[in-house]
């Protein structure tokens, strides 16, 4: 069963940063290169609620998985400090899917009919960046982690 909860953490992990890495550096940029900036995103847009799950449940798994390890194994070193950094981690991406994007979107269903100095831009920009910075900080945590983790199970 440990081998079992270790390799479905591991799996979390990678899944978890993969979608992050995969969203971020190639569709996100990809549409917004190749479509008009209204209809990518348009289509960004509808991509998150997936994104965001993935996250959710990855996150679950992450966090819950390294409290199975220690209480499993109560001789070898504690993996409750990989609990926390991956709580940390799906906190973030829940306010990024529950708070800032709802909030986002319903500011971006404004922005067609704005003026380009309407305070509505200005919000949207600036969710738009605490977003961008959550993401970065959930990748960069989650890199972070894999490394330990990776030396931790040498």
């Amino acid at each position: 069963m440990r081998t079992a909860v270790a390799t479905a953490y591991l799996l979390a992990l990678a899944v978890w940063l993969g979608t992050i890495v995969f969203h971020s550096f190639v569709v996100a940029p990809a549409l917004f290169r190749t479509l008009p900036q209204t209809t990518a995103g348009d289509v960004v847009s509808r991509i998150f609620p997936a994104y965001y799950l993935v996250g959710y449940v990855c996150g679950a798994i992450a966090v819950a998985a390294p409290w199975y390890l220690t209480l499993s194994a109560p001789g070898e070193p504690s993996w409750r400090w990989a609990s926390m950094i991956a709580a940390i981690m799906l906190a973030l991406t829940l306010v990024a899917g529950v708070v800032i994007h709802p909030r986002a979107a319903a500011l971006r269903r404004e922005l067609p009919a704005a003026a380009a100095d309407a305070p509505v831009r200005k919000q949207f920009r600036q969710l738009h960046q605490m977003a961008v910075v959550a993401n970065l900080l959930v990748l960069a945590s989650g890199l972070g982690l894999v490394v330990v983790v990776a030396r931790q199970l040498r």
